[in-house]
Parts: structure tokens; C-alpha cells; sequence
């Protein structure tokens, strides 16, 4: 009984004097690697609403969040609840329960008036301004789209089906017309080319504003020859289309180290890129299939050669201007700039010193 005692005590006290901890990461084949390495580490896997503040880190890092008026997440069993303004959304997809994490979008309104009163005949929404639009819906029942006084084209949306999505585009500003029956529970018109996540309204459109989330930037510190910044990242929608756009940035975007995501020609995949300090794109990474999470590594290693990696291959690596000393934010999505920019998941988001693991 003693010796095992004292080789308990031993076990813990190796462990407690810096050996590293090794877990899996949720829905990823990377293992996560603890150790004085790992500088800030936000697994982004308690669902719910955490507002500006929040000790989301595993070393009790916080965030801050920008984000006027409430907005809509959906938890680990579906159901949709609210955050409140300047709250972080952890969620999972409604479509797809195996995709979670931190929610990113971007700024939407939904012209829809009363999003939740059923049914309705020959309703009219609020002005659509021109561009890309998108239909959608929840529920039994189908929905039709017809123009009232705007003009569009490309408008198929005669008989939606729940959980499909409808696109157009409105040539001239103007609402227009909606049917639904008694089983829709939720229905939307949003400008943009893809659905973002459920915006309420009770009778008038109702604009959601982008998700801006940022931490203090714990490379700032230590100014690391070599550093990490990792995570996984999922399309928020059915893919990650219109070109590049940020993942991360470390301080203003445009002017310091940037990790962007874009679309191939032609097909709908997952690609990597690294902005540098004089605001150039460098690298191409890898390719992943539309909607599924991606573990995307940006790595500097000495003499300012960036690596970039997508899920587990090494994609490309270019040597190019860094930083003199590392900026004091690192900055998620639109909080980045007025860049273009896609929504998106992520979880397990890792900044260490020393090389991707």
C-alpha cells in the first residue's frame, strides 16, 4: 500500500513538473500538445453564449466581441437559442450536428417581417436592396417567393422545400412576395449568396451585424523566432466560395500576418494563404471537400520562412518580411477588416511557439 502511494505521488509529481499532456482534439485526427509550448488554447467546445470577457482559454485567456443586436445559434441537440449583443456564439451547425465551434458570420438582414407567423398568403416583405439574395426556411411546409415591385433574376423560388435554399438576385431595389403554410416554424430572405444562421423578426426586417472576436495576442509576449497558429475550421454554409478571405489575423489586417482560406477554379474546395508584414499573399495550400472541417496550420519557422498546412499535409512554404515584434491583438473573422470574408466554424484554435505539431 505504501509503495503504491509513493509511486502515485511520483506519477503526479513528474506530470506537475512539466511533462506534456497529451489529448485528442474533438472531431480532428491532430492531437492537441499541452506544455509551456501551447501560449493560449481555445478548444471552442462548450456550447452556449459567452460575452465579452469570457475566460475561453485553457490558461484563462479571454475574448472580446463586437457584435451589435442579438443573434442565433443552434446547440448540441438543434434547438436554436439567442445571444445577446457583444456575445460569442458556440454552437453546431442545425444542418450538420457533427460541425461545432465558435460561429463566425457576416452582417445580414432578413427581409423577411414576421419570420415566425404562419402561414402567410401573398405577403410582402421589406425593400430588398439589389444584389445576391438567398430564400430559405423551416419547417413541414414549402415556401414561394414571387416579386412584388422588385425586379430579379434567377428566381426559381415557386416551391421551396424546407432546408433547401433558394437564390436570385434583385436587379431593382423593391420587396417582395411570400406563401407559406402553418408547418414553416421560421422563414428568411437574406442578401448574400449563401444562409447564415436564423435572424427573428416581428414586423420589420431585422439586421444582424458582423461577428468581430478578438484575444490579446499571446505571441506579443515572447516575440517567437518560431511560432504556431492552428485550427480547425469548418464552412458555416454549403461551401467556402467568392475567393480568398480571412481565417485570423495578428494586428491590422493588410499590414501584419493573415491567414486566409479561398476557393479553387471551378470546384468547391478549402485552400490556404499567408499575407505577410507588406501586405503580400504567399503560399497555396492545400485542398479539403466543401463542408468538411479542415485543420489548417499557419507556421513561421526561423528566418522568416512560412509554412502553411492543410489538415495534415505540408502545402507550401515561402520566404518573405515578418514582423520586428508582434502585435498585441490576434483578431477572428470580421473583426479583422472590411476584407472579403466568409462564415465559418472553428474550434481547437492553438497559438504556440516552436513548429505545428
Amino acid at each position: 500500500m505504501i509503495l503504491s502511494t509513493l509511486l502515485l505521488a511520483a506519477l503526479l509529481g513528474s506530470n506537475a513538473t512539466g511533462k506534456t499532456l497529451v489529448r485528442s482534439c474533438q472531431g480532428t485526427v491532430v492531437q492537441c500538445l499541452g506544455g509551456s509550448n501551447v501560449l493560449a488554447w481555445f478548444p471552442f467546445s462548450t456550447t452556449g453564449c459567452w460575452p465579452t470577457g469570457s475566460a475561453m482559454g485553457t490558461k484563462g485567456q479571454t475574448i472580446t466581441v463586437s457584435r451589435t443586436g442579438t443573434a442565433t445559434y443552434a446547440n448540441a441537440a438543434g434547438t436554436i437559442a439567442t445571444c445577446q449583443a457583444n456575445e460569442a456564439r458556440v454552437g453546431c451547425d442545425p444542418t450538420n450536428l457533427a460541425v461545432c465551434g465558435l460561429l463566425v458570420e457576416p452582417a445580414r438582414t432578413n427581409y423577411v417581417l414576421n419570420s415566425a407567423t404562419h402561414p402567410k398568403t401573398t405577403e410582402a416583405t421589406g425593400s430588398l436592396s439589389t444584389g445576391a439574395h438567398v430564400a430559405w426556411h423551416v419547417g413541414t411546409d414549402p415556401m414561394s417567393v414571387t416579386t412584388g415591385t422588385a425586379v430579379a433574376t434567377g428566381l426559381s423560388c415557386s416551391s421551396v422545400s424546407a432546408g433547401t435554399v433558394c437564390a436570385f438576385t434583385v436587379t431593382s431595389a423593391g420587396t417582395m412576395l411570400i406563401t407559406t403554410g402553418a408547418g414553416v416554424t421560421h422563414a428568411q430572405i437574406e442578401n448574400g449568396t449563401y444562409r447564415t444562421s436564423q435572424i427573428a423578426t416581428a414586423g420589420t426586417a431585422t439586421a444582424r451585424s458582423a461577428d468581430a472576436i478578438s484575444i490579446a495576442n499571446p505571441l506579443a509576449a515572447t516575440n517567437p523566432a518560431t511560432w504556431c497558429v492552428e485550427g480547425t475550421y469548418a464552412p458555416a454554409e454549403a461551401s467556402w466560395a467568392g475567393g480568398q478571405f480571412y481565417l485570423w489575423s495578428i494586428g491590422a489586417a493588410g499590414s501584419s500576418p493573415s491567414a486566409w482560406a479561398g476557393k479553387g477554379t471551378g470546384v468547391a474546395i478549402v485552400s490556404s494563404n499567408y499575407k505577410n508584414s507588406a501586405g503580400t499573399t504567399i503560399g497555396s495550400g492545400n485542398a479539403t471537400a466543401s463542408g468538411v472541417p479542415c485543420r489548417i496550420q499557419t507556421e513561421r519557422i526561423g528566418s522568416q520562412t512560412i509554412a502553411m498546412k492543410a489538415t495534415t499535409t505540408a502545402t507550401s512554404s515561402s520566404t518573405a518580411p515578418d514582423w520586428t515584434s508582434a502585435p498585441a491583438n490576434l483578431c477572428i473573422g470580421y473583426g479583422c477588416s472590411a476584407a472579403p470574408l466568409q462564415a465559418f466554424w472553428i474550434r481547437d484554435l492553438k497559438v504556440s511557439k516552436g513548429v505545428c505539431r
